[in-house]
């Protein structure tokens, strides 16, 4: 993911933007660096024991990718109108 040396040199908001788009709180007092820090460094690791473990996101199935990818073919792409 991120080593801390790139999210070191990132402003607070954008360590923000990132904890928001991975759906994380910050560790501590959020008006401090390393409390975004401290979360992002430990999501991937957490997010993997979890997934081991059979809790939140699970590994799709070959069927499931190909039923995904019939359902987008039927949708087809949406029109300009």
């Amino acid at each position: 993911m991120f080593t801390r040396s790139e999210l070191e040199i990132k402003t607070t908001a954008e360590l923000k933007d990132l904890c928001r788009r991975y759906g994380l709180k910050p560790t501590g007092n959020a008006g401090y660096k390393v409390s975004y820090i401290t979360s992002l460094m430990a999501f991937p690791a957490i997010a993997l024991h979890q997934m081991n473990e059979g809790k939140g996101l699970r590994r799709l199935t070959f069927d499931a990718y190909q039923n995904i990818g019939t359902a987008l073919d039927q949708m087809n792409s949406p029109t300009d109108e």
